[in-house]
C-alpha cells in the first residue's frame, strides 16, 4: 500500500474538505504494520466485517509534527466497510486517535500552522434549516474545518451577543462565503 508523506499541514486541511478520516498520533515504526493492525482491531471490535484496510480506507498519509511525532492519517473511502455507529464508540476508547476534522482544529500548532489564509471558507446556509442555532453551528463548523479555530470561537461569541437574527446573518457573511 502506498503512503503519501505529507509535507505541509495544508494537505491535512485539504483532505478534511473531501471527507473524514482517522489520525493516529505518534505512529512510530512501520506504517504498514499500523494500517494492518488498525484493520484487525476494527474487525475485533465489531466496527468492520472484513477488517481489510483496503475496504475501509482510500488513502494513507504520514505527517511529521514539529517535535518529530509521526502522525498517520487513514482517509475513509466514500462507502467504507465500516459500521460508523460502532466505530464512534470504539474511537472514544482509543487514546492517541482523532477524527481528521478534530485533528485539524486541535493539532495545527504542532505543525506550526498558525497563519491561515485570509479568504473566507464556504458555508452552505441557503436552503438549510434557518434556526439561528443551526446557522451558528454550521458557520462554526465551516471555520473549524478550514483550520480557523480562533475565528470560529470569535464568531460564536459575537453571534451569541448579537441582538437580532439579522445581525447574526450579517455576522455570518463577515466570516464565511455563504452558499
Amino acid at each position: 500500500m502506498e503512503i503519501e508523506k505529507i509535507e505541509s499541514f495544508q494537505r491535512f486541511v485539504d483532505l478534511s474538505k473531501k471527507g473524514e478520516g482517522m489520525v493516529f498520533l505518534g505512529a512510530g515504526g512501520d506504517p504498514n504494520d499500523w494500517i494492518k493492525g488498525i484493520g484487525d482491531f476494527l474487525k475485533e471490535q465489531g466496527a468492520s466485517e472484513s477488517g481489510d484496510p483496503e475496504k475501509i480506507f482510500q488513502s494513507y498519509h504520514l505527517g511529521i509534527s514539529i517535535g518529530g511525532r509521526r502522525d498517520l492519517l487513514m482517509y475513509f473511502k466514500d462507502d467504507p466497510d465500516i459500521k460508523m455507529s460502532r466505530l464512534a464508540i470504539v474511537r472514544l476508547g482509543m487514546e492517541g486517535c482523532s477524527w481528521l476534522s478534530d485533528f485539524i482544529v486541535n493539532y495545527a500548532d504542532h505543525y506550526n500552522f498558525s497563519s491561515m489564509p485570509e479568504e473566507k471558507p464556504p458555508c452552505k446556509l441557503i436552503g438549510e434549516d434557518g434556526n439561528v442555532f443551526n446557522i451558528i453551528g454550521r458557520v462554526s463548523k465551516a471555520l473549524k474545518g478550514a483550520g480557523m479555530k480562533d475565528k470560529a470561537e470569535e464568531f460564536v461569541k459575537k453571534a451569541f451577543i448579537s441582538k437580532s437574527y439579522d445581525e447574526v446573518l450579517r455576522l455570518c457573511m463577515d466570516y464565511v462565503e455563504v452558499e
